[in-house]
């Protein structure tokens, strides 16, 4: 594939961009330097208020599982449909059997709300095999510790619910409803306005069949351990831990199973508003997006990786983009230790600026990297461009000082810039003047040859000669005929180099004059027909006369030329033609010269008109006259004197070869310059 110099200096300008790939990465790393450290700074943080609050004993919780309490803000229909408790359904706190007698497992799941001081519960289990009966069906456990330790169980008696008192102590005004639903049912209970219990645990009872064993899924109340304690979120102790918490940061306080017992402080608002759809899309691509914070359905509850990795004891801090824009989060969980116990986990989070000052940077970087591409393409397309124009006229130059056979034209004019391109014009100023003297050194050189040989030549005839005069033994005289025929072949190559070098002279200094060019050709074949013997010539002239300014001697020398070379390779009853007329394309007109024969040889054909090359291996028609291939280098000189062309092409569906002049004109004074 061909590239230009711009092309190239272009591709070599997408170098630069190694330098926005350079700072990308720079940005990339700064801004992940710089939220780590903001991240590792709010551990030590989080970690010097944990110890802050594990300093005072009563903000700290007891540890263990426990059941969460959520606060209510619409009552509740004790229906056992649970439609109403759709806001908390996040919240429900579920039990497996460890044991299931079917393919499907059952499953029970609790919820727990106050609203108006009173206590509310929801229980849905999950049960493919219904054994309704009082006391041998499947039911309801609850454990309450509320002082002592008291069991009920809940049934279904009719479909409504049933309540009993394992102890026999009396049954509490406890209130609720039994509903079936498919695969399973619903226990909706209310407890008393006031009541309060330290601990309850609660499990299902799953029967296969009346006098079967029954599967419990629950908290196990009836080990040790079973009964969990009741915790909610204590306002009065987010107060007392926000009064430790600095400005900006919001701090929770969570059980291990990431329950939020109180919360205190508020985020402060930093830099980075909401940004283009298009914006945001750059620059998560170049900078990495960072991952967007988990939808927390249930605002009472943190469940993460985080707080499971800290329930184990180690700190972790993570950066998100938690709200629109590019204000990240960064939020780190610790733990909460009284002694070497783990009590509780302790969440803070803060905002930062880090993405905004990532993304401005960033914008910046690109902005002034693409002024400098630009800047650089420009200088270097320029510079392209300048320096192509520069070797064009170097080219061109080099094609007006030369014509085609390596005769100097005009001057080739040197540069004198001191740089690699003027190097080179001033070495092809020196190159064009080694071939301009060699040139003119084999231009004279036939003519020094034929000079030279004249008087060796006249010797060797005048020997022979007087060698033919005397008696020679007679198987000498073969070789004396030989050495006789040697010798008069070498003076035909001398005369002819003598008539290629005065042909040359003369047209050197031919001077233009005008005349009628259709008789001039018109009386040329005239006189070829007497020498073509029985070819047949053909003369297709314009009717109308065609003046013409040029040589008229030369003109007819170059047609004796081409009429030569046709007669040469035509067959004795072949036919040639001779046609004038005006040029096919462009300005001036055209002497053709066809004839039947022998096509051109295609790996001489380019060569054909320039000095010593001939066509011929030896003379068609059975004649000893030597062929040096001067004659088509003189009909060139002549069509170019004329500021002309000669081109030689096999005939399109006949067997010959057509040599056609394409001749434009002399000037007045002689100048054969081409246009």
């Amino acid at each position: 594939m061909r590239l230009s110099l711009r092309k190239q200096l272009l591709l070599l300008g997408l170098v630069t961009l190694v330098l926005p790939l350079a700072g990308w990465q720079f940005v990339r790393g700064l801004e992940g330097h710089l939220r780590d450290g903001q991240a590792a700074a709010l551990t030590d943080s989080a970690e010097v208020l944990s110890r802050v609050i594990a300093a005072e004993k009563p903000l700290l919780p007891r540890p263990g599982p426990l059941f969460f309490t959520a606060d209510s803000r619409a009552p509740f229909r004790l229906d056992g449909n649970g439609d109403d408790w759709a806001a908390l359904r996040g919240q429900q706190q579920c039990f497996t059997a460890d044991v299931v007698a079917d393919e499907s497992p059952a499953r029970l799941c609790v919820l727990l709300a106050r609203y108006g001081g009173a206590l509310h519960l929801l229980a849905d289990v999950d049960d493919a095999t219904v054994v309704r009966e009082p006391r041998r069906g499947d039911a309801l456990r609850l454990l309450i510790d509320d002082g002592g330790v008291r069991a009920y169980r809940f049934s279904s008696q009719e479909g409504r619910l049933g309540m009993v008192a394992e102890d026999e102590h009396p049954l509490p005004a406890i209130r609720g409803e039994w509903a079936e639903r498919d695969g399973g049912y619903r226990v909706e209970l209310r407890f008393p306005p006031g009541w309060q219990a330290r601990r309850i645990g609660i499990e299902a009872l799953d029967r296969t069949s009346v006098d079967g064993n029954a599967i419990r899924i629950g908290s196990a109340p009836d080990r040790l351990g079973g009964l969990w304690p009741l915790a909610q979120r204590d306002d009065d102790l987010g107060r007392r831990i926000g009064r430790l918490v600095p400005p900006g940061l919001h701090v929770r306080l969570l059980s291990l199973d990431g329950w939020v017992l109180a919360d205190a402080g508020k985020l402060a608002q930093v830099r980075g508003g909401p940004l283009p759809e298009w914006r945001r899309w750059l620059y998560d691509l170049l900078v990495g997006e960072t991952p967007e914070a988990p939808v927390v359905a249930m605002p009472d509850r943190l469940l993460n990786d985080e707080v499971a990795r800290v329930a184990g004891g180690d700190a972790m801090a993570s950066a998100t983009h938690a709200e629109p824009g590019l204000q990240l989060r960064l939020s780190a969980v610790v733990p909460l230790r009284a002694g070497a116990e783990t009590v509780a986990l302790l969440s803070v989070e803060r905002r930062s600026e880090a993405a905004y000052l990532a993304q401005r940077a960033l914008s910046g970087l690109l902005g002034l990297t693409l002024l400098a591409m630009l800047a650089v393409g420009g200088v270097l397309l320029a510079y392209a461009s300048w320096l192509a124009l520069r070797l064009r006229r170097l080219g061109r130059a080099v094609d007006a000082a030369m014509i085609g056979d390596g005769q100097r034209r005009t001057r080739f004019v040197e540069s004198g810039a001191r740089d690699e391109v003027g190097d080179l014009s001033r070495r092809f100023a020196r190159l064009l003047d080694e071939v301009d003297g060699y040139t003119d050194y084999l231009r004279s050189l036939a003519g020094k040859l034929s000079h030279e040989l004249h008087t060796p030549l006249a010797v060797v005839r005048t020997s022979l000669e007087n060698l033919e005069a005397q008696s020679l033994p007679a198987e000498a005289e073969p070789y004396v005929g030989r050495a006789r025929d040697g010798a008069t072949r070498l003076a035909a190559i001398v005369r002819a180099m003598s008539e290629a070098t005065r042909v040359e002279r003369a047209i050197a200094g031919a001077d233009a004059e005008d005349f009628e060019l259709r008789e001039l050709v018109n009386g040329c074949a005239d006189g070829y027909r007497p020498l073509l013997g029985a070819r047949k010539l053909e003369l297709l002239l314009p009717s109308q006369p065609l003046p013409f300014t040029g040589a008229p001697e030369l003109l007819a020398q170059a047609l004796d030329k081409l009429v030569d070379n046709a007669r040469d390779f035509c067959p004795a009853e072949g036919w040639i033609a001779i046609a004038l007329g005006p040029a096919e394309r462009g300005d001036g007109i055209e002497i053709a010269v066809a004839n039947q024969g022998t096509t051109l040889n295609p790996e001489i054909s380019q060569r054909l008109f320039d000095s010593l090359v001939s066509h011929r291996d030896r003379a068609p028609c059975g004649g000893d006259a030597p062929h040096l291939g001067l004659g088509l280098y003189i009909v060139r000189l002549v069509a170019e004197l004329h500021r002309g062309e000669v081109i030689a092409r096999d005939l399109p569906n006949r067997d010959g070869v057509e040599f056609r002049l394409r001749l434009r004109g002399m000037d007045r004074t002689g100048d054969s310059t081409t246009a």
